[in-house]
């Protein structure tokens, strides 16, 4: 969702094979982004899924699921196609992300690991510590209480408490800005019609905020 990456266009090289034989991609040639959001639409298997997740690995983005883009062996297959899409960006962006819907459970989960970890860190650190100034204490636990703190403020105590359409929900409303770009791949899925309109205003807000371009 943004006017930041202009287009992609996919090499006319060899196309045998996985993930080149998909319908989608066996006739791509380009593709024109020509406003703030562009949604693609068509039958299971004509491979939307499959340029989201090259488009992922090809730029990189921040991943909300159980692994960094990078590490996600789930992702192996489409590299390929990553590595032969080539976009035209009027302005580099290094905002967003990249979601699919089914590991958002991964990310609930990868989240309230982390600042489990790091609340009991500043608790261990602070009681090796006890012996010293307090502000001595507090300045060796910051990495973790800061981490935790700012896990906490973006997110909330517990995102477990909440039903998976409203952790759905309050992800992006934490998530999007203007100027990014976000690759979403059926994030309808867990949402209530009232929370999918939800959803929609968030991402017209972002496409429209003060800084969109």
């Amino acid at each position: 969702m943004t006017l930041a990456l202009r287009s992609i266009a996919l090499d006319a090289a060899d196309r045998e094979g996985f993930p080149f034989s998909v319908p989608a991609l066996c006739q791509l040639g380009s593709l024109d982004f020509t406003t703030p959001a562009t949604f693609l639409v068509g039958e299971n298997g004509s491979g939307k899924s499959t340029l989201l997740e090259a488009m992922a690995c090809a730029f990189e983005l921040p991943t909300a699921g159980a692994e960094p883009v990078g590490r996600d062996a789930s992702l192996d297959a489409v590299r390929p196609l990553a590595e032969r899409l080539r976009p035209v960006w009027s302005k580099r962006t290094r905002r967003g992300l990249f979601l699919r819907a089914e590991d958002f459970f991964g990310f609930v989960k990868r989240v309230n690991q982390e600042r489990a970890w790091s609340e009991r860190e500043a608790t261990r650190v602070r009681s090796e510590n006890a012996h010293k100034p307090e502000g001595e204490i507090s300045r060796i636990a910051s990495p973790f209480t800061n981490t935790a703190g700012a896990l906490r403020g973006r997110y909330g105590d517990d995102m477990d408490a909440r039903s998976h359409g409203e952790q759905f929900l309050a992800f992006f409303q934490t998530r999007l800005v203007p100027n990014g770009l976000y690759l979403l791949d059926e994030p309808e899925v867990p949402l209530s019609p009232a929370r999918q309109l939800a959803l929609l205003s968030l991402l017209k807000d972002a496409s429209e905020g003060p800084d969109a371009s």
